[in-house]
């Protein structure tokens, strides 16, 4: 039996031979603490005065070293962590982002290649040519492209003359986001 230990005490302490565990037994208390008749409860288990209880994932056991935890969107025993980036569920490529966007050999004299590299997968990229004065003398149109490195030769200089110009390489992400950046070449 379980009864309290004086009558200003709260709380419960076993009565030697009592075949409940603290909290494992209901019924009604007499006025000295004592339980007059005692429904032993189950835990989640089934165990009688058993000490399982069932997590937040509907999982029961007494070891709450494998409880369930909430992931970063709030879901009980969900995945998504926060990635690198501070975005939970994220995919660790914090940006969409153009590196080392250049032309070579530079100068060039009869063609080249442009390099760039890229954080993600692009869409509907360009590079557009433009002399100092700021006239389009040249657009190439890039096909759709993976996250990575990325090699474009470029030999159809008609109408392209000596001098500088200003590269502009533009892409486009499956998101909307547009990024341009830009490289000086030479031509002689």
């Amino acid at each position: 039996m379980v009864k309290l230990d004086d009558p200003f005490d709260t709380t419960w302490s076993m009565v030697p031979g009592s075949s409940c565990s603290i909290n494992s037994c209901t019924g009604p208390v007499n006025s000295l603490g004592i339980y007059t008749a005692v429904n032993q409860t189950s835990d989640c288990a089934g165990n009688p005065a058993g000490i399982a209880y069932e997590d937040n994932c509907g999982t029961c056991d007494d070891d709450p070293a494998n409880d369930c935890e909430q992931d970063c969107n709030g879901v009980w025993g969900g995945m998504d962590e926060i990635d690198d980036c501070g975005v939970c569920g994220g995919d660790n490529i914090c940006a969409f982002q153009i590196t080392d966007f250049h032309v070579f050999p530079n100068p060039m004299s009869h063609g080249g290649t442009f390099y760039f590299s890229t954080s993600k997968n692009f869409y509907n990229g360009k590079i557009n040519l433009y002399d100092f004065s700021g006239d389009k003398v040249a657009t190439i149109s890039l096909p759709d492209s993976n996250v990575g490195e990325n090699y474009i030769p470029w030999s159809n200089m008609e109408g392209i003359g000596r001098g500088g110009y200003l590269a502009v390489l533009e892409l486009r992400d499956n998101s909307g986001s547009v990024l341009k950046v830009h490289s000086k070449i030479a031509i002689k």
